[in-house]
């Protein structure tokens, strides 16, 4: 049995190269299809948090990012686009929290 497996094989070579081929480029397009495809959000709840830290990027990327803690403790950064700081140091700000059904956590401001 194995015999006729190999002999079949020798001769269909390039028919199951090229199916095999095919298969792993639909496998491909699937996977980046799915990893492109947004994840919902399950939860957003508002919480405060202070600024302790202010930091302008390169002009090529633009915008601010703040260090914030939050009510418990926890310390996150939080970007925005703007060219200027629109909070500053040891002011309380709101934000909002956004959990999705993934696990991940992001933050944005509230305006």
């Amino acid at each position: 049995m194995l015999k006729i497996c190999a002999i079949w094989l020798r001769e269909n070579l390039r028919g199951v190269a090229i199916a095999a081929a095919i298969i792993l480029v639909l496998v491909g397009a699937i996977a980046a299809i799915e990893a492109g495809r947004p994840v919902p959000v399950s939860d957003v709840v508002r919480v405060i948090g202070t600024i302790q830290g202010i930091q302008q990027l390169n002009s090529r990327q633009g915008g601010i990012t703040y260090r914030l803690r939050l009510e418990d403790d926890r310390i996150v950064l939080v970007s925005d686009r703007r060219d200027r700081p629109r909070h500053w140091v040891g002011s309380e700000i709101l934000v909002e929290q956004a959990t999705y059904e993934n696990g991940s956590i992001s933050y944005r401001f509230v305006d």
